[in-house]
């Protein structure tokens, strides 16, 4: 036992000594790693700084040679430029002069070439994209050429009413001319009685009158005239809300009552026979899609442009301001931006447009009233002279109303019986034939009755 522990204790001091050892020797292996990885470094290091060494002599014998070579090329240079002065008679600046003069003028010539042919292109361009803007506008707006006529027709219930519309004598078709101030036509073999009028409120007032009558059953001159009075006020009260209608359609928004109004009495106005609201709706929708193609503010050219003749409607004899003046003036005072005002004021050049929205509005007006169709001249001046009629009678003192009749070959004047007595009604009717014949001619006869009644009412 004891020689197995002498055994195991010399065992363990000869593993000690070899682990010593061991260590020792790793020890001296780093160091000496050490010491070569630092002279290797140092080597590398003298190597790198002898090539850059050489590179800096390379290079400074390199720009010593370049400068050399600079200033041989300058001497050459100046030698070559007194040569050419001595040649040409120049100085060194007269002659750059003169290079750039010829250069200057080359230059001058091909820009003003290339000038004319890129403004070549850009007017062809232009009228290609002009004619496709408005193209586009059109197919997009897609609006009926067809103008708004002025007779409607009214079916009578049945053959018996005939006698009734007509009245004794013709009393009630007397009375309904009188107070509607339209002309009423029936024949013998047709169930329908022809509505017709220059003003189209009138034909609609008419129109509301005998159907509600027919409807009713009663027809005598009073009932006709108390309901000739009631369809008006109610075609008056509809103004604003056909305004709105027409406003909300093309994507107008929050317009003042009085203008929606005005809106709404354009439903009744023509122009060249076109109707003047659907008109205006039309030139909204071409202003929009013209707006949307050239970058401008769609919401704004929409909206003058939907107001540009909201004047036709306050057009008086007596106000000599254009419709554009006076639609300018009734939008200034219910709220409407400078913008719009200016659109409308411009769309006739009344005013120079000064904005892209005025230009805008002034094609949308054209295109819409060039349509194929859209408006006739021969119209408009056939409705001027019926109005002009009509504004000669009531200039005379004592007539209250004035219609005309029959397309024109009829004027029915209503005078006040306390102004006028019946030998004054019949003196009057000779004055107004002869003032129409000074003013008009004698190339259309025109039928010119004076109508004076007294009507007394009693209630039990």
């Amino acid at each position: 036992m004891e020689h197995l522990l002498i055994g195991l204790l010399i065992g363990l001091a000869l593993l000690a000594a070899a682990v010593m050892g061991w260590f020792s020797f790793s020890q001296w292996l780093i160091g000496r790693d050490k010491d070569l990885r630092q002279r290797w470094q140092a080597e590398l290091q003298a190597a790198a700084e002898q090539r850059l060494q050489g590179q800096k002599d390379a290079l400074s014998t390199a720009q010593a040679e370049l400068k050399a070579a600079q200033t041989d090329l300058q001497a050459a240079q100046a030698a070559v430029q007194a040569e050419r002065a001595a040649l040409s008679g120049l100085s060194p600046e007269a002659a750059r002069a003169e290079v750039l003069a010829q250069w200057q003028s080359q230059l001058e010539s091909n820009y003003q070439r290339e000038l004319a042919l890129f403004q070549e292109r850009l007017h062809k361009h232009k009228a290609e994209l002009a004619r496709e803007l408005l193209t586009d506008a059109l197919q997009r707006s897609a609006a009926s050429h067809a103008q708004h006529h002025l007779s409607v027709q009214v079916r009578l219930p049945d053959n018996s009413f005939r006698g009734r519309v007509i009245g004794k004598a013709g009393r009630n078709i007397e009375a309904l001319q009188e107070a509607t101030g339209a002309g009423f036509a029936m024949d013998d073999e047709s169930p329908l009685v022809w509505v017709s009028a220059f003003d189209a409120r009138r034909c609609e007032v008419a129109r509301r009158t005998l159907e509600a009558l027919l409807a009713d059953g009663r027809i005598y001159p009073d009932r006709i005239q108390e309901e000739a009075r009631r369809q008006a006020a109610a075609v008056d009260t509809e103004l604003p809300e056909l305004g709105r209608v027409a406003a909300k359609t093309v994507g107008v928004r929050e317009l003042h009552p009085e203008i929606c109004k005005v809106l709404g009495m354009l439903h009744y106005r023509q122009s060249y026979g076109q109707n003047v609201l659907l008109h205006a709706q039309e030139c909204a929708r071409l202003a929009a899609a013209l707006a949307e193609a050239l970058g401008a503010d769609i919401a704004l050219a929409r909206r003058a442009a939907l107001l540009h003749d909201l004047g036709k409607a306050l057009v008086h004899a007596d106000r000599p301001e254009s419709h554009a003046e006076l639609g300018a003036e009734l939008a200034r005072r219910c709220g409407e931006s400078p913008a719009v005002l200016h659109a409308m004021s411009a769309h006739h050049n009344e005013v120079p447009p000064q904005t892209i929205e005025a230009v805008i509005v002034q094609l949308a007006d054209t295109l819409s009233a060039a349509r194929p169709g859209a408006r006739s001249s021969a119209v408009n001046q056939r409705f001027e002279r019926l109005q002009q009629l009509e504004a000669l009678a009531k200039s005379f003192e004592g007539v209250e109303q004035a219609w005309v009749l029959r397309a024109g070959q009829e004027l029915r004047v209503i005078v006040d019986p306390d102004q006028v007595s019946e030998a004054g009604a019949q003196s009057l009717s000779r004055e107004l034939a002869s003032a129409i014949a000074a003013r008009f001619g004698r190339s259309e006869a025109v039928k010119v009755s004076v109508l004076r009644q007294l009507q007394f009412s009693d209630f039990s």
